[in-house]
């Protein structure tokens, strides 16, 4: 295992949708941050981040919210913001009017949502079908196949190509100035590593996803469909590293 960074989806990929880690998925990722760089890219929010990590810091740990619109590192003591791309309240608005519009016709709740359906997370507009606090059971019904999503995205698309338009989780939609991949040249810049130095592990690597536009820079991807497959390629990752050590 010779990369030097490990790139991690956060929601289905280190986590289910919104939730913490699990014990023994804290355990792993304490034990990873002990022996290499770990960075986290995902559709949430900052503060969501942060509720999800759980008091999870080090020094080799290196958060890309919202969809890399923001890049923070733990640093003395605290989460320091390096790079942001947020977004003008003329261009969030421009995305709330068209997304209205693109949904028209689809099975949304506006009335009945679980939370925010509409959420503003700076560098990012994040549409959640059936509100971001929706159960789980009903999140994993609502587009299994992401027929609706992606349906959706081909309208947004057309109408606001200036953004990037991806799917997120099991039922958002995300639409911000930057993709994912951005966090590739923020890891160069800040970090001096190359692709070659990076593996990206996540679940959404379809195309429309918004994991695939890192898949699409050439730095080497492992698609996971869950936590339990993220458990099992880093219980796998530390045999290699401890057979490494002991020849």
């Amino acid at each position: 295992m010779m990369k030097k960074l490990v790139l991690f989806d956060l929601d289905n990929t280190l986590t289910e949708s919104r939730s913490k880690f699990d014990p023994e998925m804290r355990e792993l990722l304490v034990q990873l941050l002990e022996v290499k760089k770990v960075a986290i890219v995902c559709g949430v929010g900052t503060d969501q981040l942060l509720v999800q990590l759980d008091g999870l810091t080090s020094p080799n740990l290196f958060l890309f919210p919202a969809n890399s619109s923001k890049f923070l590192h733990f640093n003395n003591m605290q989460w320091e913001v390096l790079h942001e791309e947020m977004l003008t309240p003329e261009e969030k608005a421009r995305i709330i009017a068209v997304i209205f519009q693109a949904y028209a016709g689809f099975d949304i709740p506006w009335d009945k949502s679980y939370g925010e359906i509409i959420s503003d997370k700076g560098g990012q507009v994040t549409f959640a079908a059936l509100g971001e606090e929706a159960p789980l059971e009903l999140k994993k019904k609502w587009d299994p196949k992401h027929s609706k999503r992606l349906a959706i995205k081909k309208k947004l698309d057309k109408k606001i190509p200036e953004f990037e338009v991806t799917i997120g989780g099991y039922t958002s939609i995300d639409i911000s100035k930057v993709s994912k991949a951005g966090c590739i040249p923020q890891i160069k810049h800040h970090l001096g590593y190359d692709i070659e130095d990076i593996v990206f592990i996540a679940d959404a690597m379809f195309k429309g996803g918004n994991d695939y536009p890192v898949k699409q820079t050439g730095v080497d991807s492992i698609e996971v469909s869950c936590p339990e497959d993220t458990k099992k390629w880093l219980r796998n990752m530390f045999c290699v590293l401890y057979d490494k050590t002991h020849h």
